[in-house]
């Protein structure tokens, strides 16, 4: 009989985190928990991962979390290409998460796989588009069956509940303090109140992005947003403070 590997992939936001525990809670272990390290993940992500997340699976699972890398670093692949732009040159996602993945499956041996994955009960049309996506991935890195799984869908747990879960468990991710999602710190689909987020409370990342996007200009006429630069966006939100404390002394 034919062996399907199974496999988790976290991210560390609440969703596949949740995941986890309604495996934990279904009896469903995983032979591996995979974490895709794209290096442009905020710190705060990555540690959280090391420190609290894996203490929890090798608990639980008694397993170490897999840590996957792209082959090559994100800040090269901008310098021959350009900053990932949104909605039609988001490149980012095929070339530091799936590709590495799927070379890693590659690298295991691994032809038949379980995956499972964190969409929510409010996310049925990602999932429905990550299984048509898979096939061709499968095809190309010789996995001959690929069968997705979304534990948390299945058990109609939306991203809400999924958040809850978390903080009933002792897993809570304090950057949701900050944003709705988390992800890559420099994502060019995040929205305009993420990136005024991510200027105020972490303006080192803020800046490592714009000095991306400043050398994707240059090189290949490339931004992340349609709209603004993050140079234009930086000018945008000091303003927006300044007009804050101005309407605020004014009623005062």
């Amino acid at each position: 009989m034919t062996k399907f590997v199974k496999v988790a992939s976290v991210s560390g936001g609440k969703d596949s985190v949740a995941m986890l525990i309604v495996m934990k809670e279904q009896g469903i272990r995983p032979d591996y928990v995979v974490f895709l390290n794209t290096g442009i993940e905020f710190p705060q992500q990555v540690h959280y991962v090391h420190q609290k997340l894996a203490p929890w699976v090798k608990e639980n699972f008694s397993l170490d979390i897999t840590e996957i890398h792209p082959k090559e670093p994100f800040a090269l692949q901008v310098k021959k290409r350009g900053v990932p732009f949104a909605p039609a040159g988001r490149w980012c996602c095929r070339t530091i998460k799936k590709e590495p993945f799927y070379l890693w499956l590659r690298e295991k041996g691994i032809r038949y796989l379980d995956l499972y994955l964190g969409y929510a009960a409010d996310e049925e049309e990602r999932f429905r588009n990550a299984k048509r996506q898979v096939k061709s991935y499968a095809r190309k890195f010789g996995v001959k069956i690929v069968h997705l799984y979304a534990p948390l869908l299945d058990a109609d747990i939306t991203e809400e509940d999924a958040l809850k879960l978390t903080r009933k468990h002792g897993l809570y991710n304090e950057l949701y303090d900050h944003f709705k999602r988390t992800g890559c710190y420099l994502c060019p689909y995040q929205s305009l109140d993420d990136w005024r987020a991510l200027f105020w409370n972490f303006p080192k990342l803020f800046n490592a992005a714009k000095t991306l996007e400043e050398m994707s200009i240059r090189e290949h006429g490339k931004t992340f947003r349609r709209d603004y630069t993050l140079a234009e966006l930086e000018m945008r939100f000091r303003l927006e403070k300044r007009q804050a404390k101005i309407e605020e002394y004014v009623m005062i």
